[in-house]
């Protein structure tokens, strides 16, 4: 994935928060494919498809992550709409990843299984560096943005309890993007 990692947490017993940036276009290429990223676009500005197609895409790029043996949806996704009129989509999913060799499907080196909860939305960002380089293009009636994926993911190993279970479902669910 040609992403941005804007924050990574890990506690004890292996439970592990991300927040990342995916930018879309070619930078994205490496996590979705271009009829990937139109669908991702068509749901979150234009309310077009269901939060199934955007699981679905998310689910494809990280079963296409080097190391990946398999990766099982958990649950049906789910979708909100804040005050700001974004949408979110929440899913879950079960995820073996093998450390060594993957040979026709099969590790051929240790593999560990995740639970994962995720929500993701999408964004315009600025790509301006500076406020200054802002206001001066603002002038010029000039805009710089990039639309990103947010995505933030909150596991734990498969063995977790259904407490543990259900707190990083409640990290995921608390994700607002300004």
């Amino acid at each position: 994935m040609s992403d941005l990692q804007v924050l990574v947490a890990e506690a004890p017993g292996g439970l592990q928060c991300k927040l990342l940036l995916i930018p879309f276009g070619q930078q994205a290429a490496g996590s979705f494919d271009s009829e990937e990223q139109l669908s991702l676009a068509r749901y979150f500005f234009d309310g077009q498809g269901n939060p199934s197609d955007v699981q679905r895409s998310l689910l494809n790029s990280v079963s296409r992550s080097p190391g990946v043996v398999s990766c099982t949806q958990r649950g049906e996704a789910t979708a909100m709409m804040d005050s700001a009129h974004r949408r979110y989509v929440t899913y879950g999913y079960e995820l073996e990843r093998c450390i060594g060799e993957v040979y026709d499907g099969e590790c051929l080196g240790t593999s560990s299984k995740r639970i994962t909860y995720a929500t993701v939305t999408m964004s315009s960002v600025s790509q301006f560096r500076t406020n200054t380089e802002r206001e001066r293009m603002a002038e010029q009636g000039r805009v710089r943005e990039v639309n990103v994926l947010w995505l933030l993911t909150a596991s734990a190993p498969d063995n977790a309890g259904v407490d543990v279970q259900q707190n990083l479902a409640a990290i995921v669910a608390s994700l607002q993007v300004p």
